[in-house]
């Protein structure tokens, strides 16, 4: 019967009582203990949702929730009205991203088929960032039952916001909380397009203004400090460093080639700095770039990063200080002579800064 009832709500033209009762079905279940999680670093407004969804923690009843969901259907008080999609449309339209950026996914089933449709879908195995939305599979049917809004991974677990569910265990609360759930329950995560947020630069020196930006973008600490030792090494941390005296062939804080003949990756940093109104020289234009390429604007770079370090995300999500700063200088530097022993010495220096 359970798997019937599952099925039945993909169809929507089913009775009104029946909606309610298929609906019960979504709730889950875990343990949760004390957590103040960071909700991590990410682009755009992924944070804004966690922190949306923060504010109703301890929140009883989904009744406001609902009534924004669906204003023509009854609530009934408790948990005979699950609403754990209902909360995340909510936060969801909190921030202005609803319903083109985060679906309406009153039934689990059809949220995660929107992301799925439009390629934004990842698997249990992609590491989830703050404001993605984590789709749970409690009894492995390969059905979803429950959904939540992520805050940050930590290890074998997610630390998640959820509505319709409680701090017991119990499979059927009426409470926003905060969860720690094993990856084991999760079926999938929907992530969301949030409108790219270039950081601002903030920090007293050139360093910790590198490294607040890719912290707030939601590179791991040993990541950030791997691509600071690789621009050390490069330029001093400098974005106005020309190689070889101003006369080339590399030029700012990466060493962009090639700055001599007015070419290469150089002159698309020059052409992205014009087209914003900016020197070439100016810091968080080449940060952008810098970013830009890693993300595909650089087709060897990337090449190189998902055929030998699986890719940006699991770069950006390092616990290896040592992985990092080798494959940021393998696959984005690509130093003739990269002295790899300095740039890693760089590298726990960094690490040991900040």
């Amino acid at each position: 019967m359970k798997k019937v009832i599952k099925i039945a709500a993909v169809f929507c033209l089913i009775p009104f009582f029946m909606f309610l009762f298929i609906l019960s079905a979504v709730s889950g279940t875990g343990t949760q203990k004390e957590i103040n999680g960071s909700g991590g670093f990410n682009r755009g407004t992924g944070q804004a949702l966690v922190e949306t969804a923060l504010r109703e923690d301890g929140t009883v009843s989904g009744e406001k929730y609902w009534n924004f969901s669906y204003p023509s259907m009854p609530y009934i008080d408790g948990s005979a009205t699950p609403w754990c999609g209902a909360f995340v449309n909510w936060c969801a339209n909190e921030i202005g991203v609803y319903p083109d950026i985060i679906p309406h996914t009153g039934l689990c089933t059809a949220g995660m088929d929107w992301f799925r449709s439009r390629g934004q879908w990842e698997s249990v195995s992609y590491t989830p960032q703050a404001g993605d939305i984590v789709y749970f599979d409690f009894d492995g049917d390969g059905i979803t039952e429950h959904v939540g809004i992520v805050q940050f991974a930590e290890g074998d677990n997610i630390i998640t916001v959820e509505g319709n569910t409680d701090g017991t265990g119990s499979t059927t609360g009426n409470a926003v909380a905060q969860k720690v759930r094993n990856k084991s329950a999760v079926l999938g995560y929907g992530l969301p397009a949030y409108p790219r947020i270039s950081p601002d630069l903030e920090g007293d020196t050139v360093e910790e203004q590198v490294y607040n930006y890719f912290r707030t973008l939601g590179y791991s600490k040993e990541a950030t400090c791997g691509i600071i030792a690789n621009m050390k090494a490069e330029s001093g941390v400098n974005s106005t460093s020309i190689q070889g005296g101003g006369a080339g062939p590399a030029a700012g804080i990466c060493q962009w080639e090639n700055y001599n003949t007015q070419s290469g990756r150089w002159l698309s940093l020059y052409e992205r700095a014009k087209s914003e109104g900016k020197d070439w020289t100016d810091l968080k234009v080449q940060l952008d770039f810098l970013v830009w390429e890693l993300e595909g604007g650089d087709a060897t770079t990337k090449y190189l990063m998902d055929t030998n370090y699986g890719g940006l995300e699991a770069f950006r999500n390092t616990q290896s200080v040592s992985m990092a700063t080798e494959a940021f200088e393998k696959c984005f530097e690509r130093a003739g002579i990269p002295n790899m022993e300095v740039r890693l010495q760089y590298a726990y220096e960094y690490m040991g800064m900040f």
